[in-house]
This record gives structure tokens, C-alpha cells and sequence, in this order.
């Protein structure tokens, strides 16, 4: 009898083991965990422009038109309001006037770009016929130049059609001019004033 409750109490004690072993393997597995810590930062649109070059026929002291270059550079990044062909408010022009800035957009930010032209009329009142007269022009390389008459004012591309894509530390080069066509109604213009203003908008580009 003492010999058959030994081998029960060790049939007893080996099922005792077995069961810790199976509890000790259920809640000893190897296990770890991940925390996925999200620093996001917004990237920013950060354009420079700069002149890189201007070609101007302006009145001359006589009254005869005269030629003249800048090749300097010239930021106009922060120049609030600053005329891009250097001309003095109301400065006074005349059929075959004509002044063509060269521009550079660089994209210094994080972000892609497009960008389009456009020209607002501030002050019109007395200037209707000039303003038809006044033909300003974008001229990129390899592209024919898009143009039109200042009139009540006009866009170059759109928002959903940009002139053209910057990339991040990439560069777009173009010219914008202004021309004072030499039409057959000339002297409609005579004495007109007109003010107006060239406006480069550009705006994130998320297509890929």
C-alpha cells in the first residue's frame, strides 16, 4: 500500500512539474515594445528673386531714345513695391520705350513650386488708351514669349496652370518686359498716365 501512494505521489508530483513548465512557458516569451514618436515639422515656401540683368530704351535728356544695360544683381526678395526696371514714379515714356528685366526664382524653402504672372491695374482712370499701348511679355528659354496689352490687366498661367515647377534648390530663369508699341493711334496716349503693377504669385506644387 506505502509503495503503491509513493508512485501516485510522484505521478502526482511529475504532473505538478509538467503543469509549472507549461505555465512558466506560456508567460515567459520573449516579448518587447515599440514607441513610435512623431516630430513632424511644416515645410516652408521660401523664394528668392533676383535681377539678374536689365535692358532699358528710355528717353534720353534730348528727347532722343537711349539704350542702356545693368548687368548687376539685385535682389528684390524684400523689395516692397520697388520698381523692377528702375523707373522713378511717373516717369515719362513714349512710343518705342522698352524695358526687359531678367529674373531668377529660387526655391530655398522645402517645398515645390509653381509659379504665374500677373499684371494689376492700380490706377487706370486716365490712362485707357496707353494702357492698350503698354504690351508687357514673358520670355523663357526655349519657349515662344507669351504677351498682351496691359488694358484693365491679364495673367500669365494660373494657379492650376503655372508658368513652370521649382524644385527645392532649384532655380527658374525669364524675362519680363514692357514695351510701348508704336501703333497708328500714337497720339490717343499722348499725356495719359497709368499705373500697374507686375505680381509673381507661386504657390506649393504637390503633384509629383
Amino acid at each position: 500500500m506505502a509503495k503503491a501512494s509513493r508512485k501516485l505521489l510522484l505521478a502526482l508530483l511529475t504532473i505538478a512539474v509538467c503543469l509549472a513548465l507549461l505555465a512558466a512557458g506560456t508567460y515567459a516569451l520573449f516579448s518587447r515594445e515599440f514607441t513610435a514618436t512623431n516630430h513632424l515639422v511644416a515645410g516652408n515656401l521660401n523664394i528668392t528673386l533676383t535681377r539678374t540683368n536689365l535692358e532699358t530704351k528710355t528717353l534720353g535728356a534730348n528727347g532722343h531714345l537711349v539704350t542702356s544695360t545693368d548687368p548687376n544683381e539685385k535682389d528684390f526678395t524684400n523689395a516692397d513695391g520697388e520698381n523692377i526696371f528702375g523707373l522713378e514714379d511717373g516717369a515719362v515714356i513714349a512710343p518705342g520705350c522698352e524695358f526687359t528685366a531678367a529674373l531668377k526664382l529660387t526655391n530655398e524653402g522645402t517645398v515645390a513650386f509653381s509659379y504665374w504672372l500677373e499684371v494689376v491695374v492700380t490706377d487706370g482712370s486716365q490712362g485707357e488708351a496707353l494702357a492698350r499701348q503698354l504690351k508687357v511679355k514673358l520670355t523663357e528659354d526655349g519657349k515662344p514669349p507669351r504677351e498682351s496689352a496691359v488694358g484693365t490687366g491679364f495673367t500669365i498661367g494660373s494657379e492650376t496652370d503655372g508658368i513652370g515647377v521649382v524644385l527645392v534648390k532649384e532655380s527658374a530663369q525669364f524675362s519680363v518686359s514692357v514695351e510701348f508699341s508704336d501703333l497708328e493711334n500714337n497720339n490717343e496716349a499722348k499725356g495719359q498716365s497709368l499705373k500697374f503693377d507686375i505680381v509673381i504669385h507661386a504657390i506649393q506644387d504637390a503633384n509629383p
